[in-house]
């Protein structure tokens, strides 16, 4: 039968080891979630990139019917006030793409502090299990030289 110190030191080691291996799978786990947080960024970038496109394929559709319309049905030319009207209307999608490309910006903002926050709390969670790991290498150790 091995003796209790043998057995100590044994159990020590196994949970100083252990204690390691679960930072380094917290490490993992944080690169994962970054790599998520990084995938969701850039779906989020072609996302405002879409909603950008369609909101000016909406305007370029609008002011071709309106066009067409004045042109067929009232049979005039383009006056101060259609033009005034044409111009109101660029300003508005124009504002509209605007606050699309600020809303977008400030995703990215908030996604990239994200991203940084995983990836150094990973880092940090490893580092606390090995400084956790030598604590309990060391109670092992002061415990054993107690014991002998």
């Amino acid at each position: 039968m091995p003796e209790p110190t043998t057995i100590l030191a044994a159990a020590m080691a196994v949970n100083a080891g252990f204690t390691i291996l679960s930072g380094f799978g917290a490490r993992e786990q944080a690169k994962l979630d970054e790599f998520n947080i990084g995938t969701e960024r850039q779906m989020a970038r072609a996302s405002a990139m879409q909603a950008t496109r369609y909101r000016d394929e909406q305007l370029s559709e609008a002011l071709a019917a309106s066009e067409n319309f004045i042109r067929a049905v009232a049979g005039r030319e383009f006056t101060p006030d259609i033009e005034a009207f044409v111009e109101r209307e660029r300003e508005k999608s124009g504002e509209d793409i605007a606050n699309i490309e600020l809303m977008s910006f400030l995703n990215q903002l908030k996604l990239n502090s994200e991203q940084a926050k995983v990836k150094r709390k990973g880092r940090e969670t490893l580092l606390a299990s090995v400084v956790r790991a030598v604590g309990t290498a060391a109670e092992g150790y002061e415990a054993y030289k107690d014991v002998d």
